[in-house]
């Protein structure tokens, strides 16, 4: 999900117990290369916390009302939301 000159990744693997790899690999090397159309770059991927995060999960919602769903099934995971910013 596009947010300014971020992407936003949301990690909420169908609603299952567990993250997907992918959010496991994120936090183990946020150094990573996007492919979206339109664009191809080398970016860093930061896991959102407190309001940043709280602000995208209202913003994605509204948009994706799938992702309530997910959460509900997730049980007491929260969902992550990763940023990836394109690196310098």
């Amino acid at each position: 999900v596009r947010d300014d000159d971020r992407q936003m990744v949301i990690a909420s693997n169908n609603g299952a117990n567990d993250d997907p790899s992918l959010n496991l690999n994120l936090n183990a090397d946020p150094d990573l290369h996007v492919e979206v159309p339109g664009q191809d770059f080398a970016a860093t991927a930061e896991p959102l916390t407190g309001s940043d995060y709280d602000q995208q999960w209202k913003q994605i919602t509204a948009k994706f009302p799938f992702f309530v769903e997910h959460q509900e099934k997730a049980g007491d995971r929260r969902i992550p939301i990763v940023a990836l910013t394109e690196a310098d």
